[in-house]
């Protein structure tokens, strides 16, 4: 598997300030893109509105900030044995409606919420949240709960193929969990059509 797009970026920066709606996302999945690939596209093309990507290689954690002042839907899907956990911890997106994440993260220690990426950077960037759209994840791995507590304004919540266990039940009937609340009064919120769960 080689990287088939971006070579030479720094070409294209003419395009960057207008360039509003990128989906690399190609059918065939030859298209497949580092962290760093990324990283650079969010710099290069900081009026993005739309972005939708596929990681296909694992690279060493980023550093640089990427502030998406506009952006308002991320798609990102990855391959096996690709954290994209870096990605959001670089990236602040504080108009961001829409999220989709679809892969299966690496495995991670037992404890609950040892992934917590997405969760500190909904809480960092508190993004006004409409869809989260998840497949093939962990829920605990990413703590759920949590997650939810930081989506006040979230109308829409669809899993796919995902694992919800014991421990996401548990804090959800825990009334002492400190985010409980908060979790549930957003459930609640959610339109009855938009709230799908399949194939856990």
């Amino acid at each position: 598997m080689k990287p088939c797009i971006l070579y030479g970026i720094e070409s294209h920066q003419s395009f960057g300030p207008y360039l509003i709606h990128l989906d690399l996302r190609d059918y065939e999945e030859k298209i497949f893109l580092t962290m760093q690939n990324v990283s650079d596209i969010m710099s290069e093309y900081y009026n993005l509105r739309h972005l939708a990507i596929r990681l296909g290689f694992p690279t060493d954690a980023l550093h640089d900030t990427r502030t998406m002042e506009h952006l308002k839907t991320l798609r990102l899907s990855w391959q096996e044995n690709v954290d994209p956990g870096s990605l959001f911890d670089i990236l602040q997106a504080p108009l961001l409606e829409n999220i989709e994440l679809d892969g299966v993260l690496p495995l991670v220690d037992s404890i609950p919420g040892q992934w917590n990426h997405l969760q500190r950077f909904l809480a960092h960037s508190a993004p006004p949240l409409r869809s989260l759209d998840l497949y093939k994840l962990r829920c605990a791995d990413i703590d759920l709960v949590s997650c939810l507590a930081d989506c006040a304004l979230l109308e829409r919540l669809w899993m796919e193929e995902c694992t919800v266990d014991e421990s996401i039940v548990r804090c959800l009937t825990d009334d002492h969990h400190p985010l409980v609340t908060k979790a549930r009064d957003v459930l609640g919120s959610l339109r009855p059509r938009t709230r799908k769960m399949r194939n856990f």
